[in-house]
């Protein structure tokens, strides 16, 4: 073959992919443009209807994200952020989600079980020799799964916890204290101390605090870097919601002032949740909002 063929050979090898390639982009992009016009005749009206979400509630604000296929398509803040100062919400707005937090510690234990480093149905102590229950019955028995499914039978306890200085640790200690008010697995007893305490278990398994843990392992991956841990943290974003409260009997609302949680909240509930343009990859760990 003569270097002319050759080239005159490559020449048309490389057309072709050229144009494969171009077809695809094309291909690619109309049925993207396809699907945000679907998207958008779905959505026609949505608008109205999270206006009247918002007069029916008597809410300030909601952000709402729709995510198909791990692709954020819809992002968009309604109402204010901050009602007293009509400030808007917006995708971006950082706001507290309580425990909903709840969902990263099961997550991170669930890396944990995934390593052999904790077991879901096992009784926890053979994982976690210290931790140690009311009574026998509960140290022979007790799983991470009913630790975090609130059916370990002892109820809620908030008082030792609320507005306390106890540490992590220290609660975790406390678990010996508290006597159960029903037989386990048979009753649905929601519980924070419990996932306070899972949170200490992620802590002995990883060698990491649990803080260190779920950035690590969680937030770093999926690009969560608006997601904080405490209230101090939050309001240092320009764009983050203010809370309200209902006046009663009235429409009015009354300003709140932030709690600043103690570090042993978080992981049964406390953190600010990532912005609506992060829900897309927040989505896979089983996270919302």
């Amino acid at each position: 073959m003569s270097q002319e063929t050759k080239l005159g050979s490559n020449l048309a090898g490389y057309s072709i992919r050229a144009l494969t390639v171009a077809l695809a982009v094309m291909i690619f992009g109309f049925s993207v443009r396809a699907q945000d016009r679907e998207i958008a005749d779905k959505l026609q009206g949505f608008d109205s209807y999270m206006e009247q979400v918002l007069k029916d509630w008597n809410t300030p604000g909601i952000g709402v994200g729709i995510v198909i296929n791990d692709k954020l398509v819809f992002a968009k803040g309604y109402g204010y952020r901050d009602y007293e100062k009509k400030l808007p919400f917006t995708p971006t707005t950082l706001c507290q989600i309580a425990s909903n937090s709840k969902l990263f510690t099961a997550v991170a234990a669930g890396m944990l079980v995934e390593e052999g480093k904790l077991s879901w149905d096992k009784p926890v102590r053979e994982s976690v020799p210290t931790i140690q229950f009311y009574n026998d019955q509960l140290n022979d028995n007790v799983t991470l799964r009913d630790m975090l499914s609130h059916r370990t039978g002892v109820t809620r306890h908030d008082s030792i916890w609320f507005k306390s200085d106890f540490k992590r640790k220290e609660l975790f200690e406390k678990l010996k204290y508290l006597e159960p008010q029903q037989p386990m697995r048979e009753t649905f007893l929601y519980n924070n101390l419990m996932f306070s305490a899972a949170g200490y278990v992620i802590e002995l398994k990883s060698g990491k605090t649990w803080e260190q843990f779920v950035r690590e392992r969680i937030f770093e991956p999926l690009n969560m870097g608006a997601t904080t841990y405490s209230i101090s943290e939050m309001v240092k974003y320009p764009d983050h919601g203010v809370p309200f409260r209902e006046k009663r009997d009235t429409f009015g609302a009354t300003r709140l002032s932030c709690t600043r949680s103690p570090t042993t909240r978080t992981p049964r509930g406390s953190l600010p949740r990532a912005r609506l343009s992060r829900i897309s990859r927040t989505c896979r760990t089983g996270s919302s909002r």
